[in-house]
């Protein structure tokens, strides 16, 4: 009997010590927030826009679309296309930044904005807000037998003003 209660007083002793030190080690798990991480995601993303009359204006599409808390929301390859009268506009671009009030989008890496009347344009970045669409760096216009290349161009959407910085260019009438 005496066996027995030194063997249960044993594993005791020995099931105490096993309980203090996993409470003296015990791993600490704080959940540290990312504040850089999305805080939701949309895979195959698409949204159309439409005017006061009901007509398509605008549809937005991405393969990846990451939402980030109180910030932007950024676009993987965005694919753009503006029905404007009888010109469709198509924009694309490796990557796109929106800002959380949605009036800004950036657009980065291989843009090129094309429409159905021959125009086409391509640079690195390019700026689009509610007023004006703004490069700041080297870009390429071509347009039906027209080659401009300038050092940056502003576009004020609501008067139909393009203003290009350094412009070479050149004509071929065929």
């Amino acid at each position: 009997m005496k066996k027995y209660i030194f063997i249960v007083l044993a594993i005791l002793i020995v099931y105490g010590i096993n309980q203090f030190l996993e409470q003296l080690f015990k791993p600490s798990f704080v959940k540290v927030e990312n504040k850089n991480a999305p805080d939701y995601f949309f895979n195959n993303f698409s949204t159309r826009m439409y005017d006061e009359t009901g007509k398509l204006n605008k549809t937005i599409k991405s393969p990846m679309m990451y939402h980030y808390r109180n910030k932007n929301a950024t676009m993987d390859k965005p694919l753009i296309k503006i029905q404007q009268n009888d010109t469709n506009w198509q924009i694309t671009a490796e990557n796109a930044t929106i800002n959380k009030d949605n009036t800004k989008i950036k657009l980065k890496n291989m843009v090129k904005i094309i429409n159905n009347l021959g125009f086409e344009l391509s640079t690195q970045q390019i700026s689009i807000d509610e007023k004006f669409i703004k490069v700041d760096e080297k870009l390429s216009v071509r347009y039906k037998n027209n080659n401009i290349v300038a050092n940056s161009m502003l576009i004020d959407t609501n008067n139909d003003i393009i203003t290009f910085n350094k412009v070479r260019g050149n004509y071929t009438d065929d």
